[in-house]
């Protein structure tokens, strides 16, 4: 397995690799003082698995699995590693990483 962390400087690499269908999983972790936030799509499956846990006392608030992201939702996984993106209650999430597992023949 290949992991690449996604930056701005590959996006144009990640794009070949999404096109060639040799992604298998893209996930982007999040923490803020209160919440940590894990988002994970499935290529293959075309599915996202969205993790909602509570820093404080690691207790799991939500777990969905989706076909399509909200908006807001999407805005959190579309993060790249160190972006802040802020939510309407006043936490402050911070991407900790935004990383591509690759099929092994891919690379």
């Amino acid at each position: 397995m290949t992991i690449i962390e996604r930056n701005k400087d590959n996006s144009k690499r990640i794009r070949e690799y999404i096109d060639n269908n040799t992604v298998l999983f893209e996930h982007t972790i999040l923490e803020s003082e209160k919440f940590s936030y894990s988002i994970c799509y499935c290529y293959p499956l075309n599915i996202y698995d969205v993790i909602l846990e509570n820093q404080v006392n690691k207790k799991l608030i939500n777990y969905e699995a989706r076909r399509q992201l909200s908006g807001s939702t999407l805005k959190y996984f579309n993060a790249l590693k160190d972006d802040t993106v802020s939510d309407m209650f006043g936490n402050n999430f911070k991407c900790k990483t935004h990383y591509l597992e690759l099929k092994d023949e891919s690379i």
